[in-house]
């Protein structure tokens, strides 16, 4: 059973493939290395990581023969290069942070460089369409190797911050662990292929189930609420998408909720500056700082704080907790500028071609992952980790699926 799983989905004719299927493994291990090192003191492991796949394509000169979205890639390479600069006029940044910053834009630029190269040698696999009447085996293995690391990832990171021991008592504190609440970005991938799967067939209706299941309550624990409404309103979006009478459903639930809240006694304090984790405080705070730097910002140093407040008799410092007035704070318009570009090509590319079932993940990943930060983000370029899910993946997925889509038009223009 096993045997034929293997032989008919995703690792015999995908590997198979000499360079294409090299650099597929390579995606594949870079997912759960990112799964379980998470930007930690491992870093040199991506070093490693990086430096063969970039050394081959620089000799072998297999960039010449990509032909990705141009505008895509342009708008990426300017914020990228645009970010590594901004640490350059900031007044607090250290030299240890400009040498990592510098050095994790080039991983950015080398990851989306191999996700399109290892994408141009499965042109004709398509990797599914939706509606189909038999999934690919290709989307179908690829969506049941995400989901299988996602969940490998998600357990062994409790069991290491818990213990074994202690993992049973100390779930009911999981709102207060740091890690998993970090990780839930990178936790709302296999949620997102567990939702695509849910549409792939009857067969896989009650393994996609639980899994989505898992990943939701994974995010319940995480206390992170955020990332929770963000998690539940593209699901409903999606389900509605699909099942057009749920999103009459979906309106009478939100409408019921909003009522309840209101009526709730204390539903001031719940919605109020320390209801939302004092956000209104933290925002008008970065609001006052924007205009002392409105066009290219404060420049970067990885904190970014715009405010500080006492706690415990600890004064604790604050950045903005929103990806956009973070971006305005410390890149100013320049840089909103440009993130609200990548995001919005890299939009524009993934509904062009949602036919696509890896684009639909992506398409997820992306309005999930913005709706969550609106509430919770600072810098978008970090070491290899969720926000690597939530930023650079959809953009590399867009780049590759507009290679599908060019290798298409041109096949069907010389037929």
């Amino acid at each position: 059973m096993a045997e034929q799983f293997i032989r008919n989905t995703l690792f015999s004719e995908l590997l198979s493939r000499r360079n294409g299927g090299v650099f597929l493994v390579w995606l594949c291990l870079f997912f759960v290395a990112m799964g379980l090192v998470r930007g930690g003191k491992l870093i040199v492991l991506f070093d490693v990581l990086f430096a063969l796949p970039a050394i081959y394509l620089l000799l072998a000169r297999k960039l010449k023969s990509l032909r990705a979205d141009r505008w895509l890639g342009g708008l990426l390479v300017s914020y990228l290069v645009f970010v590594a600069a901004s640490g350059f006029w900031s007044e607090s940044a250290q030299v240890d942070f400009l040498r990592l910053n510098v050095r994790m834009c080039g991983y950015y630029l080398i990851y989306a460089v191999i996700v399109v190269y290892a994408a141009s040698h499965y042109a004709e696999t398509r990797f599914g369409v939706e509606g189909a009447t038999t999934p690919s085996k290709h989307t179908v293995g690829l969506l049941y190797f995400l989901i299988v690391a996602g969940v490998a990832s998600a357990v062994a990171s409790m069991i290491a911050w818990y213990g074994f021991d202690h993992i049973g008592p100390r779930l009911n504190f999981l709102g207060s662990a740091r890690h998993p609440i970090m990780g839930v970005h990178y936790y709302a991938l296999p949620l997102f292929c567990a939702v695509t799967l849910l549409f792939c067939g009857k067969q896989f209706r009650f393994f996609a189930s639980f899994i989505v299941l898992f990943f939701l309550m994974l995010i319940v624990l995480t206390g992170s609420r955020g990332p929770l409404g963000a998690a539940l309103v593209v699901i409903a979006v999606r389900l509605a998408v699909r099942y057009r009478w749920l999103f009459a459903v979906g309106v009478v639930c939100v409408g019921a909720f909003a009522v309840v809240l209101l009526l709730a006694p204390d539903w001031r304090e719940l919605i109020g500056v320390r209801g939302m984790s004092w956000r209104p405080y933290i925002w008008q705070c970065a609001l006052n700082r924007i205009p002392e730097a409105l066009w290219l910002g404060h420049g970067s140093d990885g904190h970014n704080y715009v405010c500080s407040k006492m706690f415990d008799e600890k004064l604790v410092p604050w950045h903005a907790h929103n990806i956009w007035l973070s971006h305005l704070y410390w890149g100013g318009i320049a840089g909103a500028s440009l993130l609200l570009s990548v995001v919005g090509r890299t939009v524009y590319l993934l509904w062009s071609n949602r036919r696509y079932a890896i684009a639909q993940v992506a398409l997820m990943q992306v309005a999930f992952g913005y709706i969550a930060l609106m509430v919770d983000g600072n810098t978008l370029v970090t070491k290899p980790g969720p926000m690597w899910i939530t930023f650079l993946l959809p953009a590399s997925v867009a780049l590759a699926v507009s290679y599908w889509d060019k290798r298409e038009r041109a096949l069907a223009v010389s037929r």
